[in-house]
């Protein structure tokens, strides 16, 4: 199956790379299969997304209580840091929050310089500041904390029962996080089917056991750079563009996201040109997700949303100690170095493949029986 030169002109207008087409043609092949044998099957899977989409969205309350949270927080930061700022993060940010959800922070303390880069002592040592204030003064809403010295440093705290034990973490002067939310957002925002198909694959990947960082598997990060690639470079028509480099003013790293004036979705992608409407359902997306992962080669292969598709492993800035390659578009490391071991690498390879298996092989009764949502 050849590229048309129209879809591949469109691609490139959208400045995307798609996956070769033997690769689209045998997951889609796969999922218009299924749909034509088990039809029932899937116009159920397509509701159910949604309807667990629906239960699962964020409430006012929540909304309400994570606003208290921080308006209680940012008097603590004051009083310590007058020049400090603590602005929400992670998916409150980019809408992919649901009920009930953790919440993620990031603290901006200006260092000697006058920045806000992310020495590491300099961060520890701030984070330090904070964490023995709220031992010493804990506000009522908390009922514990602790200090954790990771990779990205993190006070996380555990709220009490009036506060749905909401588990909060708060970082510092991760400014490529918030250049990374800000892209996502737009992203969620772009097409309205982004938000159902990222929850659902989080939670069937949860539901798997592969949505496991603690364990040395992925974190919920990676899933969706996962999914922002499947959209770009793996439907024909593309469903997202690489807004990067379509738009470099709006998602320029240099711009100081910290302190500037949230934007319109429409003020930062400013699309004058008309779409191709690509018309798969949820449920045709959530199958040929599955499939497209199912043979993914994680040795050969970089997922990298801000160059549009993907990059050999052996490119230079490649982190070849990582067995598996998710790039975080502004930090520009794995988003993946959660997976440090070839065994756990294996497992959730085996799980893609195994369920894929399942799925377009013994048909819909077994797909009812693996989604639960």
């Amino acid at each position: 199956m050849d590229v048309s030169e129209e879809e591949e002109t469109y691609a490139q207008r959208l400045h995307v790379k798609p996956v070769e087409p033997k690769i689209f043609k045998k997951v889609f092949d796969e999922v218009d299969s299924f749909k034509r044998k088990f039809p029932k099957h899937l116009s159920s899977l397509d509701k159910r997304i949604s309807k667990y989409c629906h239960r699962n969205a964020e409430t006012s309350r929540d909304r309400n209580l994570k606003q208290k949270v921080l308006d209680r927080l940012k008097r603590v930061v004051r009083e310590l840091f007058p020049e400090g700022r603590l602005i929400p993060g992670g998916s409150t940010v980019t809408r992919l929050s649901v009920k009930r959800s953790d919440y993620d922070l990031c603290l901006y303390v200006p260092n000697k310089a006058g920045d806000y880069r992310g020495d590491r002592q300099f961060v520890l040592s701030t984070l330090q500041h904070l964490y023995d204030e709220l031992i010493v003064n804990p506000p009522r809403m908390l009922a514990f904390c602790r200090l954790i010295g990771s990779t990205v440093p993190i006070i996380r705290l555990y709220l009490s029962d009036d506060y749905h034990d909401m588990e909060l973490d708060i970082n510092c002067n991760v400014s490529y996080q918030f250049h990374t939310n800000h892209l996502v957002r737009h992203y969620v925002h772009f097409d309205e089917r982004v938000k159902p198909l990222v929850l659902s694959i989080k939670k069937w990947a949860k539901a798997v056991n592969i949505l496991d960082s603690q364990c040395g598997r992925l974190n919920s990060f990676s899933f969706v750079m996962m999914t922002i690639h499947f959209l770009q470079s793996v439907c024909s028509p593309p469903i997202l563009p690489n807004l990067s480099e379509l738009f470099p003013k709006s998602f320029d790293p240099s711009i100081d996201l910290v302190f500037a004036k949230k934007r319109s979705h429409r003020h930062c992608v400013p699309l004058r040109k008309k779409l191709v409407k690509n018309r798969r359902s949820l449920g045709e997306l959530f199958l040929a997700f599955i499939a497209y992962f199912s043979e993914f080669d994680w040795d050969k292969d970089a997922i990298v949303i801000r160059s549009g598709g993907l990059t050999q492993r052996n490119t230079p800035g490649d982190e070849e100690s990582c067995v598996m390659c998710i790039e975080e578009p502004y930090g520009h490391f794995s988003a993946a170095r959660t997976v440090w071991d070839l065994t756990e690498r294996s497992t959730i390879e085996e799980t893609f493949r195994s369920h894929a298996e399942t799925i377009f092989k013994k048909g819909g009764k077994e797909l009812s029986k693996l989604l639960k949502m």
